[in-house]
């Protein structure tokens, strides 16, 4: 498994994993799509390493405004929840 936040916290909710199958499969279809390149090194040590393509770069170009949109969208309707009341001290 890959850790994708590799922050050192104390609450381990915020340590979230991908398995390996799971991103195989992405890389592989990704790679399919011609959106990341792959290369692996012949020499040791031995490492495979992905780079995003121009397409893939348009792509990601395309869809960061889109995320930053839903993003604040999440953001406005947490805004708009009932608040619950302040404790009085007694």
């Amino acid at each position: 498994m890959i850790r994708v936040n590799t922050e050192r916290t104390q609450n381990p909710a915020d340590h979230r994993y991908i398995q390996d199958s799971v991103l195989n499969r992405t890389l592989t279809k990704l790679r399919e799509e011609e959106l990341v390149q792959r290369s692996r090194e012949s020499a040791f040590p031995y490492h495979t390493t992905y780079r995003i393509t121009a397409s893939g770069r348009g792509l990601l170009d395309a869809l960061l405004p889109l995320a930053r949109w839903a993003e604040q969208r999440e953001y406005e309707n947490f805004q708009r929840l009932p608040r619950a009341a302040p404790r009085r001290a007694e």
